[in-house]
């Protein structure tokens, strides 16, 4: 399973800007919860949990497997945040999804300390990383931003932490 799983997202990612897919129809309850099984093993390794809050089923539309992508994203980028918050009695990260009229919101919100101030206008910039060169490069969240807005007519915010 892990590695059909693992297959699927090489291909993925290797199709990514393939003209010629086209948007579909998929379950955002599904969609969620296959990013969630697919970091399960990183997130227990770290004793961090992640509880998913969706009342009901919502269909999308658009790209399934890139939603996935920048689902595991910011999971992945949740996780490493809270894996060097070690002083915290609990390290937690929240996926809700509810909609209103005008649109669907996914918030993916965890424990960590938030993000300064002074980074928000660059964590969507090309090549922009708090981490260490040797562990981040600085594209998943511009990768994000671009599949979320220019494929998906969607957007992708975050917001500023007050100390």
């Amino acid at each position: 399973m892990l590695s059909q799983n693992m297959s699927d997202t090489l291909e993925d990612f290797r199709t990514f800007f393939n003209p010629n897919k086209s948007k579909k129809e998929f379950s955002l309850k599904e969609v969620i919860q296959k990013s969630i099984e697919l970091s399960k093993y990183q997130l227990e390794r770290e004793e961090i949990t992640l509880n998913f809050f969706l009342k009901e089923d919502l269909r999308v539309f658009g790209f399934k497997n890139e939603l996935i992508h920048v689902l595991l994203n910011l999971i992945g980028n949740s996780k490493d945040v809270l894996a060097s918050k070690t002083e915290l009695p609990q390290r937690i990260i929240h996926i809700i999804a509810k909609e209103n009229e005008q649109a669907i919101y996914i918030n993916v919100i965890d424990n960590g300390g938030g993000i300064k101030s002074d980074i928000i206008p660059k964590v969507f910039d090309p090549y922009f990383t708090t981490k260490h060169k040797s562990v981040g490069t600085g594209i998943g969240l511009f990768m994000s931003k671009q599949m979320v807005e220019k494929h998906m007519d969607g957007k992708i915010t975050c917001k500023k932490y007050s100390p």
